[in-house]
């Protein structure tokens, strides 16, 4: 049985709970609403671009094999040696090659001599038809062993197949090297360099767009769109290339599409093979665009949307497509009207649904675009 004064304390504690939930539930009701600064959207004629990722690679490059068996006798390069084609790099002991054409050499004069000797026989009806053919077939047969001699010997010269870089000799003077089993050095040839990166599908419909603006459709003209390249470390994009490959399928696995620009003529000692380098597409600006800042653009699994205000001061999520930067700002592609109020700062607190305090500025126009 409950005593009096507890069922006394017990009734009062419910009386405070329901006083008290109330009141704190209007003091949550009553906090001010964040404040936020809302701006519209830029309207501008910006030139459109596309920033990938890409890296340098040698325009060709080449393991250098033996091609006869034998001792190297000298190495003829400096490693990291500039070399030009044609130039002697190493050279095999050519011994063994010189005695193997000169006995086919003299082979080759006796097999002439017999073939001489059966033409005049037969003139005078002394030997067959088959015996002139027997000494037809052997001269023929020894001058092709004297050009086999002579392209062996040759080969104990190896020379560069083109103007290029060496890397360092993987064979010293007296190492023994064999047919097509033995490297002994490679070769790269960076006048011109290429830059190869990948494009996703949609970057590939962006960029065959601007190829039919540009009347370059075919495949001819594709292969003079222009790219600005540069480094890592650059702020801007330096070195001119112009897209010289693209595969004529995307891959289904990845979704992407790789392609090729060349840079020709750089002359530039920091452009090395291996590099990440930053790659640009251009594309011509014809109409004008909305543009938005970077940190004005939210991003989760279901793509771009930024935070707008609407005549009520409530927030909403808006879903936006989004292109190319341009300075601080973001090309907006769509989901966007230049009416909408985007937030661009305090947006930290905001909620879906709730209630802002705006406070409006305007945005600033991009040099690109003034």
């Amino acid at each position: 049985m409950i005593r009096p004064t507890r069922r006394a304390a017990i009734l009062l504690a419910g009386c405070l709970a329901a006083a008290c939930s109330p009141t704190q539930s209007a003091t949550a009701d009553k906090e001010p609403p964040p404040a936020v600064t809302i701006a519209r959207p830029l309207l501008a004629t910006v030139p459109q671009t596309m920033d990938l990722t890409g890296t340098v690679t040698a325009s060709a490059s080449v393991d250098l094999m033996a091609r006869v068996a034998g001792t190297v006798a000298t190495v003829d390069f400096a490693d990291g040696a500039r070399v030009r084609k044609g130039q002697p790099l190493f050279h095999i002991a050519p011994e063994t090659y010189q005695a193997q054409l000169a006995a086919s050499s003299a082979q080759l004069s006796q097999t002439a001599a017999e073939y001489t000797r059966q033409q005049r026989l037969f003139a005078d009806d002394a030997t067959s038809r088959a015996a002139l053919d027997n000494a037809r077939f052997a001269l023929e047969q020894a001058q092709a062993n004297q050009r086999l001699g002579r392209i062996n010997l040759s080969y104990t010269i190896v020379r560069a197949p083109f103007d290029g870089w060496m890397s360092s000799a993987a064979i010293s003077a007296g190492g023994y090297v064999a047919p097509g089993a033995t490297k002994l050095a490679t070769i790269q040839q960076i006048d011109p360099l290429s830059v190869e990166f990948t494009l996703g599908e949609r970057q590939v419909l962006q960029v065959l767009a601007a190829m039919r603006a540009r009347g370059q459709a075919d495949a001819p003209a594709a292969s003079r769109y222009p790219v600005a390249i540069g480094l890592l470390d650059q702020p801007d994009y330096p070195y001119r290339a112009t897209l010289d490959f693209a595969q004529k399928a995307i891959d289904t696995a990845t979704g992407s599409l790789q392609a090729r620009a060349v840079l020709s003529g750089t002359g530039d000692a920091t452009l090395l093979p291996g590099m990440f380098a930053r790659v640009r597409i251009a594309f011509p600006a014809d109409d004008a665009s909305l543009l938005l800042p970077v940190a004005s653009i939210q991003s989760d699994p279901l793509g771009d949307y930024v935070f707008v205000l609407d005549k009520d001061h409530i927030v909403r999520r808006r879903d936006i497509r989004t292109g190319g930067d341009v300075g601080p700002n973001r090309v907006v592609l769509g989901g966007l009207s230049p009416a909408h109020w985007v937030i661009v700062d305090g947006l930290v607190n905001v909620r879906i649904g709730g209630k802002a305090k705006p406070r409006t500025t305007m945005l600033a126009l991009p040099e690109a675009a003034q």
